[in-house]
């Protein structure tokens, strides 16, 4: 699951900054900490930057992967770093330094350099692009060592590839609507079965199924004062295989799941949690 890690600031001392068992500033990041299944492999559990020797370009590529593990599962950061190699070897080969160096003509070279001299698939070729794209664009928002113009005009990986995305059939909840339920919980929420239903989802991104996994006693905190909880994560809702995760969690979440467990030892949890919701 995604991680709840310490906000990043352009001005931040990076070796201050812990990932896991790691800092900010190692070339591997021990994220085993965070993937407790014990049929993944060790190798799997680290995700490795050595393979970046510019020492500017790596550290976008971490600043995007640390943005990413706050998002997503850190399996799929690792998947998304193994793609930008080719990229790299790209930069490599044409002497470029600084990803802020890449022009929109670079970009079409390099989507012409896959299909000509690695003969990629389009979908795996989309994949490679698409991530150089959205550091890129992700870059200019916070201000990373990127391009400073948009050198997307008329042009994306999608369509270089002529790769059709799948639309999503259920569409998000939207952001004014998901803060008046937060609000609602917070604030009117009486029953606190819901409620802490209500922000354990908003504030961790768990599926209900997840959230129902929790234990009496499964707020832990590391090491460096990071409060985190244990829980059973699925990949997919028939997941024969469900692995124990540790989520970061905030204030809110804490002091939420510690008022469950003051009121709630009368009941039976996962009955009347799963009815409430």
């Amino acid at each position: 699951m995604k991680l709840q890690l310490q906000v990043i600031t352009n001005d931040a001392d990076y070796s201050t900054i812990t990932v896991g068992d790691s800092k900010f500033t190692d070339d591997t990041w021990d994220l085993a900490p965070f993937i407790l299944a014990k049929t993944i492999q060790d190798c799997k559990k680290k995700l490795c930057f050595d393979f970046i020797k510019n020492e500017h370009m790596k550290l976008t590529v971490k600043l995007y992967a640390y943005h990413k593990l706050g998002q997503i599962k850190p399996r799929s950061v690792q998947v998304k770093i193994t793609r930008l190699r080719s990229f790299i070897e790209y930069c490599n080969l044409n002497n470029i330094d600084s990803i802020a160096e890449i022009t929109k003509e670079d970009f079409l070279n390099f989507a012409m350099w896959l299909k000509e001299e690695k003969k990629l698939s389009a979908r795996t070729g989309y994949s490679n692009c698409s991530i150089v794209e959205e550091i890129i664009k992700l870059g200019q928002i916070k201000g990373w060592d990127v391009p400073k113009i948009n050198i997307f005009v008329g042009m994306r990986s999608q369509d270089l590839w002529q790769i059709k995305k799948t639309l999503n059939i259920t569409k998000p909840i939207p952001e004014d609507i998901f803060d008046k339920i937060l609000y609602y919980a917070l604030n009117k929420e009486t029953n606190i079965l819901i409620k802490a239903g209500i922000i354990i989802q908003s504030q961790t991104g768990l599926r209900i199924n997840e959230v129902l996994s929790i234990k009496k006693g499964c707020v832990h905190t590391t090491i460096e004062g990071h409060d985190y909880m244990e829980v059973i994560v699925t990949k997919t809702d028939k997941d024969p295989n469900p692995a124990l995760h540790k989520v970061f969690i905030n204030d809110l979440v804490k002091n939420t799941i510690k008022e469950f467990w003051n009121i709630q030892r009368n009941y039976d949890t996962k009955v009347v949690l799963k009815n409430c919701l």
